[in-house]
């Protein structure tokens, strides 16, 4: 280490010099207070070792210098007195003082304490280091950054002025400002607070009046000194949102030009196979329910397709009313019925009275359930049991479909809800669909405010719940 020794005692001086060398250190000397602190600025020392009583400026403002001292690194710092009591030792921790050594000095405390600061200081090297290559990261990286502490921000990078057009922020002015950029702030901002009280992370697109569109996330960092402090991303995702619209204005426009034609063969497909219309051979009533079936598998990717792209272009409008759970279960067992008679599968009901009604779409969470009473049909081996629950969960109804059929893997569980994913259960390739049920489903519970959840076991079955909000009129 470096080490400057101040004191206006020669003897002391000479002394302590002598056998900070002999421990294998490099030193600087001073004879009082105010030369130690033009040694100190002119230098870069590791530690410094002062005495207390010094003419004119004593050893305990020199360590209030240094540590006022912010853009150093940091100084280990050991006062040298005579002075023991509390109220002395007190005042000089407060000054900054890391350490004491009482006169007269004892070679061995002198070593020991010098063993502590060597420690101290490798500690503070690398933890500037760390946070010389966060900042150099964070500096460099395209993503806007902006931390908050108590709602004030305390900390941001270029990239977020450069994205908001700001040049020259006001710390206590710098949301509004932000807010400033984009399409209706009062509006946006309401929202951001919203978001922000309901908790977690979350995410919202922000449209700048230069026509950009940026996706700002949301998150919780903790508690800093007592007070909230959050964490803010911030990122042109203007071509992602275009590329997005574009995909889906071409999945709705391709599925409806391929709906029209599809209608037409089903149609004609369902009149060959109407008895009504005349007689076909085995070998053509066997072509045309081919026909049938591939027609049926199509549309049903088509509907699905548009439902999607309509979810994603923000198009699909909810009509809710007060719906009542049984009815809404009743209803779609009923349209399921004969595929879980045709594998001799149990299906329970077991859905209390007096159940409060949710604020729901009953069209578009039927489609829900139909979706989850197909799935538990389709991967529960004959004579399975599936079993639907509802119970009062607070302010939201959760309605449950357990089957005790394959179940899925770990690996699957994690992808359950992307776009058009498969499981990799032998069992499940066996079974047809598009992979989009899920997906959409999940995403019309979560357009009413409520969650699609799940919990699996592979080889034991599943459990999938909804929870819808209660009606509130």
């Amino acid at each position: 280490m470096n080490i400057l020794i101040v004191d206006d005692s020669a003897t002391i001086r000479v002394a302590l010099e002598r056998f900070i060398r002999k421990l294998g250190h490099q030193c600087a000397t001073a004879s009082d207070g105010q030369a130690g602190w033009e040694q100190f600025q002119s230098g870069a020392f590791d530690a410094v070792v002062s005495d207390w009583l010094m003419p004119g400026v004593d050893g305990l403002e020199l360590c209030r210098r240094v540590r006022a001292a912010e853009d150093r690194p940091y100084t280990y710092f050991i006062l040298v007195t005579a002075l023991e009591d509390k109220q002395h030792v007190i005042e000089g921790m407060e000054a900054g003082v890391d350490d004491y050594l009482v006169k007269p000095v004892d070679p061995d405390d002198l070593k020991a304490r010098l063993i502590a600061a060597e420690r101290v200081s490798r500690l503070h090297r690398q933890l500037a280091h760390e946070r010389g290559r966060l900042h150099a990261i964070v500096g460099s990286t395209p993503i806007g950054l902006l931390l908050t502490e108590g709602g004030i921000p305390v900390y941001w990078n270029s990239a977020l002025l450069l994205l908001v057009g700001i040049s020259d922020p006001d710390p206590h002015r710098l949301e509004q400002e932000i807010y400033a950029s984009v399409h209706d702030a009062e509006s946006v901002a309401e929202e951001v607070r919203e978001l922000l009280e309901a908790g977690g992370t979350q995410a919202i697109d922000l449209h700048t009046k230069d026509g950009r569109c940026l996706e700002m996330v949301m998150f919780p960092c903790g508690v800093v000194d007592g007070q909230p402090s959050r964490g803010y991303l911030l990122r042109d995702v203007s071509r992602e949102r275009e590329v997005d619209r574009m995909k889906s204005e071409f999945v709705a426009l391709a599925s409806h030009e391929l709906r029209t034609p599809l209608t037409t063969i089903k149609g004609y497909v369902d009149l060959l196979l109407d008895p009504g219309t005349g007689s076909l051979s085995p070998i053509q009533q066997e072509f045309a329910g081919t026909i049938q079936l591939g027609a049926d598998r199509l549309m049903t990717l088509i509907n699905d397709l548009l439902d999607l792209s309509r979810i994603e272009a923000g198009g699909l409008e909810l009509a809710r009313e007060r719906t009542e759970v049984r009815q809404l279960v009743d209803r779609a067992a009923a349209m399921l019925r004969m595929q879980y008679e045709s594998k001799h599968q149990q299906l329970d009901i077991e859905i209390p009275n007096h159940l409060p009604a949710v604020d729901a779409d009953p069209d578009r969470i039927n489609q829900v359930l139909i979706n989850l009473l197909s799935n538990a049909y389709k991967y529960t081996p004959a004579e399975g049991r599936i079993t639907v629950t509802a119970r009062s969960a607070g302010e939201k109804v959760e309605l449950s479909v357990k089957d005790t059929g394959i179940g899925m893997s770990l690996d699957d569980q994690t992808k359950l809800f992307t776009k058009f994913f498969r499981a990799r259960n032998p069992a499940a390739r066996k079974v047809g669909g598009t992979g989009l049920g899920l997906t959409i489903s999940k995403s019309l519970v979560e357009m009413h405010g409520g969650s699609l959840t799940f919990e699996s076991t592979l080889g034991e079955g599943s459990t999938f719940t909804v929870s819808l909000p209660v009606w509130r009129g």
